[in-house]
């Protein structure tokens, strides 16, 4: 598999994990604090491993090197955490620990890319919180990262992502709104 990694391609690869310990941290809890979730330990070592050897890959530290070490690092609560996540009955149903790191981490990506528009599209217009310019960016540096290491999606521009995900070419219409609003103060590179 061909993993490109100029310092372009590393920059959109950091967009695409920028929030991932948050998002991992989002996963736990829900396996540790609800009886039912859609996650199971195996999914959340996979991501966690994926986002550690992905991290290193392009060259940035990560202050842990597995599981344990990656719950117990920010929590004091990490050992405890890490015990109920452990016997956790959660099941997998799917073999996840062969899939490749990037393509996991791209999957999981677009679950992420759709919160994130939902929350665009239900944001304030007054005093907005969420940034369609920011998830713009996410859905392109997925679909670049996504043909350098040789994996492509279903669709193969923001539009398709926003159709292939269950959103109506009304609610594209009115994200790219907001998009178009917010680039002329948006701070910060626009892919």
């Amino acid at each position: 598999m061909n993993k490109d990694l100029s310092p372009v391609n590393k920059e959109r690869i950091s967009l695409l994990l920028s929030n991932k310990e948050n998002e991992i941290w989002n996963i736990i809890d829900e396996i540790c604090e609800k009886e039912e979730s859609g996650y199971s330990i195996d999914y959340v070592k996979k991501l966690i491993s994926s986002y550690i050897s992905i991290s290193e890959l392009i060259g940035e530290r990560v202050p842990y090197k597995d599981t344990k070490s990656f719950v117990c690092h920010y929590n004091p609560d990490g050992e405890q955490i890490y015990k109920k996540l452990i016997n956790s009955e959660r099941l997998n149903n799917e073999d996840i620990s062969e899939q490749d790191d990037f393509i996991f981490i791209l999957k999981h990506t677009e679950g992420e890319i759709c919160r994130e528009i939902f929350n665009v599209l239900n944001d304030s217009n007054v005093d907005p919180h969420f940034s369609a310019v920011y998830t713009t960016n996410m859905i392109k540096c997925l679909l670049f990262v996504a043909g350098k290491v040789g994996f492509s999606f279903l669709y193969n521009d923001v539009f398709g992502f926003f159709i292939s995900h269950g959103f109506s070419e009304k609610q594209y219409r009115e994200f790219e709104k907001s998009r178009r609003k917010e680039s002329e103060y948006y701070r910060g590179y626009q892919w």
